[in-house]
């Protein structure tokens, strides 16, 4: 009996512990179609109440990696972006773009930005 209680109270504070409603990650892949390696990219984002900034390490030529923002769609983010040879860009990305995942490539001449995959 007593696991079973157990079992229950593992069960009822794991429900309280996820968030309600309808939240949803936001997913940005990042795709890195440059001639050269990433060194960093650094995606940073915020409201009234918390701010977050996520970095993203090494990121190959032809590689793309996926990261879940805690961030709704359309609110917009900075992203900052610097090229093994030192080399860097930032800009605000994501804004009014109202879908759950955003696609940012990355190439030698700058950005690109879309909604999906």
């Amino acid at each position: 009996m007593g696991r079973l209680a157990l079992l229950l109270l593992a069960g009822v504070w794991l429900s309280a512990c996820q968030p309600q409603g309808d939240y949803q990650p936001l997913w940005v892949q990042i795709a890195n179609q440059s001639s050269q390696r990433l060194a960093r990219v650094e995606i940073q984002h915020g409201n009234a109440n918390t701010q977050e900034q996520i970095t993203l390490l090494q990121l190959e030529s032809g590689q793309s990696r996926m990261l879940a923002l805690n961030h709704q769609p359309g609110q917009g983010f900075s992203l900052t972006v610097v090229y093994a040879d030192g080399t860097s860009f930032e800009m605000c990305v994501g804004k009014y773009i109202d879908a759950p995942v955003i696609t940012e490539v990355i190439t030698d001449d700058g950005l690109d930005e879309r909604a999906g995959r």
